[in-house]
């Protein structure tokens, strides 16, 4: 079985809403070794406010991506004060799809409007 390894790739994120923004930090990638995928993401500096969750978009053509979503369906949400998550090892929806890129789900966990921040820090294993 291949496995495919990625990161860590480190992003100064920023967020004002609090509604949940996906930030893709990788590039397309084909769909193929990525049918089962764990996740680790480690904030640093972050602001009390400030929480992401590991994400991904899928896509048949990459000019016309499908609505992100997050790796768990209920998500872990990395924090201030629970700096580091690990995914267990989850299955993407990825059925007639070709084409899949990760990132996190950010957001400002409770006042629209008012910045948060952290250096985000996403590594991946997929098989």
């Amino acid at each position: 079985m291949c496995t495919s390894v990625v990161g860590p790739i480190e992003q100064n994120l920023v967020s004002g809403e609090t509604s949940n923004q996906f930030v893709p930090l990788t590039p397309w990638l084909p769909v193929s070794a990525w049918l089962t995928v764990i996740a680790l993401i480690t904030l640093t500096n972050a602001t009390a406010q400030f929480r992401a969750a590991a994400a991904y978009q899928t896509a048949v053509n990459q000019k016309q991506p499908d609505t992100a979503d997050t790796l768990e369906g209920t998500p872990t949400w990395a924090t201030a004060s629970v700096t580091e998550v690990c995914t267990g090892a989850q299955t993407p929806t990825v059925s007639g799809k070709f084409w899949i890129r990760f990132g996190v789900m950010v957001n400002n966990s409770t006042t629209q409007g008012v910045m948060s921040r952290a250096m985000v820090a996403l590594s991946l294993q997929g098989y």
